[in-house]
């Protein structure tokens, strides 16, 4: 049960990273997801709780580098 609840909480994350990830509009995230098509092999690969942990730290991580380049960007800008 937990298992199954486990992996239909990461489709809803996969979901929602493919719609809101930024920096790709939404035609490219679903003609080219490269990180989010390995991170779902993980997943199915590994199928356990730590997978699920890594691949929020992962998407999280990701946003904070893009927002932190973002920032970066604005300020060599002006």
């Amino acid at each position: 049960m937990t298992a199954m609840l486990s992996h239909y909480a990461l489709d809803l994350l996969i979901h929602l990273y493919i719609h809101i990830y930024p920096g790709y509009s939404y035609s490219q995230q679903l003609a080219y997801p490269p990180r989010l098509f390995i991170h779902y092999s993980l997943f199915i690969i590994l199928y356990n709780f730590h997978v699920v942990v890594i691949v929020i730290v992962v998407i999280i991580k990701d946003y904070i580098k893009y927002v932190y380049s973002f920032q970066c960007a604005i300020g060599a800008n002006t």
